[in-house]
């Protein structure tokens, strides 16, 4: 992502860190509720951390969706955020049967 952005300076991006599934009996019995949800987010949360890590509050808005683990960056040189985030929402709706819901 940063030698994209490095060719083109202007590019968003966005990622959809799918949950993991946890098929192993052993280990959820190892979770608590909240134990859990951390341990099926755990690839959204460690991409999330190398996001804020990587790319600045002041280059990029950062907009998480967590509850589908959704990750938008959006680049501040481009004019319309909301126009940005209604074409990618309707992508999702068109194409997967994800609703995108930001935490805005």
């Amino acid at each position: 992502m940063a030698q994209v952005w490095k060719e083109y300076p202007s590019a968003s991006f966005a990622f959809h860190a799918i949950p993991r599934i946890d098929t192993n009996p052993k280990t959820k019995r190892k979770h608590t509720k909240k134990s859990e949800e951390e341990y099926l987010r755990s690839r959204y949360n460690i991409y999330s951390y190398g996001m804020v890590n990587y790319f600045p509050a002041e280059k990029f808005k950062h907009i998480r969706d967590r509850n589908n683990c959704l990750y938008v960056l959006l680049n501040q040189k481009n004019g319309n955020a909301q126009l940005c985030l209604d074409k990618l929402s309707q992508y999702l709706i068109a194409n997967t049967d994800v609703v995108f819901d930001p935490e805005i």
